[in-house]
């Protein structure tokens, strides 16, 4: 591993004054009618001392992690709402991070440029993956445990074991998600919004999709790689649904301005479309074969800035799951 400033783990409890939270909540709904009931407020969890930039969520559905503007990953126990871990070793804000299929590893990116692999157990720093020239704003773990990396110069293939690079891309992206058997992938250029689909095991690029224009973040691909949802960047706030196969849109799932991430289910029958601040909507979950709204995510009682990330359990929607948002509470100036 590459020597940089000692990384910490630390443990702690969450309940700090000046912390910033993220919210839990739980949808509910009938497999067979899609009967949704309103998304409801689990929980609050709080123990960062800045905004938090990033989720993600563990297969045991009970342990999620986020990362954040203070430089520190913290891991959590949901149930309780405890802090389980905190590691640091980032010197600057984390953007993006990532939990292997297993649950033992965590990744962890953003504008130090350097991905760093923890451990789990034992919080432990063990691998320090450094080559990219500017922002890392997307990590990805695939079934195999490579690491799949976007930042503002490159897309990135990573040997973690190894601490070795395989392959990278030769333009920058904004936006980066990937099948669920991690054949392929859906990114956003850089330089002008338009979206690509590459097949991994070949590592080729094999659809481009939209037109350039200015660009919009929020793009995701479907578990079974067959669909792409996004917005084509020369048409400001539509949502468009690509097949990746012909590169042709079916209907559009309608407009919403500021969105921030796309998110399916890990079955692919629903949607999350989630948007940076309240003044352009609550998230919403979608039927993804009709785009029939279901239910969306209701403001909590103090009102909120701006959201940042969004992330739906690995459960999906059968008989429930959580979907939760970072973001950055209205502070009082008293």
């Amino acid at each position: 591993m590459s020597k940089r400033a000692n990384p910490t783990a630390t443990t702690a409890r969450s309940g700090l004054k000046s912390s910033f939270p993220f919210l839990l909540g739980f949808v509910l709904f009938s497999t067979q009618a899609y009967a949704v009931r309103p998304l409801l407020l689990e929980r609050t969890l709080s123990g960062h001392t800045d905004s938090i930039l990033c989720v993600a969520f563990f297969p045991d559905n009970r342990t999620a992690v986020t990362g954040s503007r203070d430089k520190k990953v913290k891991i959590w126990d949901i149930p309780t709402g405890r802090v389980l871990r905190t590691l640091e070793a980032h010197t600057s804000y984390v953007f993006t991070v990532a939990v292997s299929r297993d649950g033992t590893r965590i990744a962890s990116a953003g504008d130090d440029r350097a991905v760093h692999v923890w451990d789990v157990k034992s919080g432990k720093l063990i691998a320090l993956l450094e080559g990219h020239t500017s922002v890392v704003v997307r990590l990805i773990f695939l079934p195999d445990g490579r690491i799949l990396s976007a930042g503002h110069d490159s897309l990135r293939l990573w040997d973690v074991d190894q601490e070795k690079l395989i392959w990278k891309s030769d333009h920058g992206l904004s936006e980066m998600d990937t099948s669920a058997d991690g054949k392929r992938a859906v990114v956003t250029r850089y330089s002008d919004g338009v979206h690509e689909v590459w097949d991994l095991t070949t590592r080729t690029m094999i659809q481009t999709l939209g037109n350039a224009g200015p660009m919009h973040p929020g793009l995701a691909i479907s578990p079974d790689g067959a669909r792409v949802v996004g917005e084509d960047n020369s048409r400001a706030g539509q949502t468009e649904c690509w097949s990746v196969a012909t590169g042709k849109t079916s209907p559009s799932i309608g407009t919403a301005l500021g969105t921030e991430r796309f998110t399916f289910s890990p079955d692919g029958s629903l949607l999350l479309r989630g948007t940076t601040a309240p003044a352009y909507g609550p998230a919403t979950v979608f039927d993804s074969k009709t785009w029939k709204p279901l239910c969306e995510l209701e403001e909590p009682a103090n009102g909120r800035e701006m959201t940042f990330s969004f992330a739906v359990s690995p459960t999906a929607f059968s008989p429930c799951t959580s979907i939760s948002t970072c973001w950055l509470p209205t502070l009082n100036s008293s």
